[in-house]
């Protein structure tokens, strides 16, 4: 089995990234990570100067949090998600949820 993969779970801790990696390149799947897609069409992806053909592309858009979270007095992660405890409630007013 190949494939390829661009990022590895940017928002979770070095130690759960490392364990995806692994476990994708455990069956032979080539991870490759900051790496600039400068092109996706039909047949494959070019990267910087290389290209990889392909007979099937999946292509995964990232999701970006909202604005309302930038800005506020809540504490967010690094992609800027509002952080909350387990049972939702936020640490800073245990009346809010998310």
């Amino acid at each position: 089995m190949t494939g390829l993969l661009l990022c590895m779970l940017p928002a979770f801790s070095p130690d759960l990234s490392g364990h995806a990696r692994r476990a994708l390149e455990k069956p032979g799947v080539q991870v490759w990570t900051c790496s600039q897609v400068n092109g996706i069409d039909e047949l494959g992806v070019q990267i910087g100067n290389e290209r990889i053909d392909a007979g099937t592309v999946p292509r995964e858009a990232g999701v970006k949090a909202s604005r309302l979270a930038g800005g506020t007095l809540f504490e967010t992660d690094r992609t800027g998600r509002i952080c909350f405890a387990d049972d939702l409630r936020m640490p800073e007013d245990p009346d809010v949820f998310a």
